[in-house]
């Protein structure tokens, strides 16, 4: 093999290799041999044929495999001669190839930077906590006393109004055929919540108890049941009776409805998802000041292919939101150059910071557990309501998505590693100042 450097910057080296006939000749008589061993030709016994007529009937099949690992071969060998740790699979170019010449390719070499994480004993911290106080479990309790309205009989005689809820008895035809699903009796409906089609809840408006009435309306052109889109309908309805949402009060009945024993209890439970809920914000504050420090206090060059290929998947990622409609309200305004700048400085701080931690990982031992990795597995069958079976199956068919997963498994067991060793002083604040914090 001969080697030749092309150029040079920063992590990035391009070589020409020479791979010389000879040697592509070996490995073309090694993968034969594999064959010979195993193969079964007419006229002999498995693994008995002569070489020359495996050579004859399979030499064509498989030069290119042969000249693929000896292509690779020789890159494995430049690489341990660099003492390189690449960051990514070795560019590989390879104009032609003419059997019997010397192989000459190109290769770029993209290496991972020397990384010396600081001594994390040397860190210093502040973590924001809040405890949830008696006015924020009485305001969660209002909460939820207000999604548990429920619908109480008007006592006046007056015409139905939009808040209300009325019962109906409701009966549609479409050009006077009858369908499913367009006939009920004691229907509860709130009027303005527009969970009917086009005017319906409209015209029930100003209706009193014992009302009878033609809803003329028409069904929308993308309606789910094709023999239906698009037609005109027309529902009798009978208006059987008006109530009103009514907020329950906060006692021991509204704590039974939810499976508490008694209120007392149900204002336990508010306090203890209170303090999970500050304690999460507390650790996502603690983390992003941590990596702040990190990044500030590690400088080291980033291969510039993971910083393309993570930026490249913010923009997409951004692109496809404005496709939607969804645009920060900070980045109107701002030019297509401003935001690929900001952005490709983000990209780089996520790979500088996903560098350092897999470094602390690796040189610290940090693995995830089986369990843990179950875990995140079952969370992920969870978030896509798949069976857990065949999410399990999923990963272990596609190693590249299961490292993945596991990617920001070992990023937080390398951050509470850090944090361990560092200086964490806790300061007690109203959730309102935690709560900010962490917004910004």
């Amino acid at each position: 093999m001969q080697v030749k450097e092309l150029k040079s910057k920063g992590l990035v080296k391009e070589f020409e290799v020479v791979v010389l006939s000879a040697d592509l000749e070996k490995a073309i008589d090694k993968e034969l041999h594999k064959i010979a061993n195993k193969v079964k030709i007419d006229g002999f016994r498995p693994g008995k044929a002569p070489m020359d007529v495996v050579r004859k009937r399979f030499e064509d099949q498989i030069i290119g495999d042969a000249l693929q690992e000896a292509v690779a071969a020789s890159v494995n060998s430049l690489v341990d001669e660099q003492k390189m740790k690449l960051a990514l699979q070795p560019k590989i170019k390879l104009d032609k190839f003419e059997r019997g010449k010397d192989i000459t390719y190109q290769v770029e070499l993209e290496a991972m930077p020397e990384i010396k994480p600081v001594d994390f004993a040397t860190l210093k911290l502040q973590k924001l906590k809040a405890e949830p106080t008696d006015e924020a479990v009485a305001e969660t309790l209002k909460q939820i006393a207000e999604t548990h309205k429920v619908s109480q009989k008007i006592a006046d005689d007056r015409a139905a109004r939009l808040g209300d809820i009325v019962t109906i008895n409701f009966d549609g035809t479409v050009d006077g055929v009858a369908h499913k699903g367009m006939k009920a009796d004691n229907y509860e409906l709130e009027l303005g919540s527009k969970s009917f089609i086009d005017t319906f809840e409209d015209q029930i408006v100003g209706l009193k108890v014992g009302a009878k009435k033609d809803v003329k309306v028409k069904f929308p052109e993308n309606y789910g049941a094709k023999e239906l889109a698009g037609k005109d309908a027309v529902f009798a309805i009978e208006l059987k009776q008006i109530g009103q949402k009514v907020v329950p009060d906060a006692n021991d009945d509204l704590a039974k409805k939810m499976g508490f024993d008694s209120l007392d209890a149900l204002k336990t439970a508010i306090k203890e998802h209170l303090e999970k809920e500050y304690n999460q914000l507390a650790k996502m504050h603690l983390k992003r000041k941590l990596l702040d420090k990190l990044d500030e206090m590690h400088k080291f060059p980033l291969p510039p292919t993971l910083v393309d290929m993570e930026f490249d998947a913010i923009w997409k990622r951004l692109e496809e939101n404005r496709k939607h409609g969804m645009v920060d309200e900070d980045e109107k305004g701002k030019s297509e150059d401003v935001l690929k700048k900001e952005y490709r400085e983000i990209a780089e701080r996520r790979v500088k910071l996903a560098l350092l931690l897999a470094e602390v990982g690796n040189a610290n031992k940090l693995a995830i557990t089986k369990e843990e990795l179950n875990r995140a597995v079952y969370a992920e069958s969870m978030k896509y309501r798949t069976n857990i079976k065949d999410v399990m199956n999923f990963y272990k068919n596609n190693p590249q998505a299961l490292d993945q997963l596991k990617a920001p498994l070992l990023e937080d067991k390398a951050i509470s590693f850090i944090l361990e060793l560092a200086e964490v002083e806790d300061k007690v604040v109203p959730i309102d100042e935690l709560t900010k914090s962490v917004e910004e």
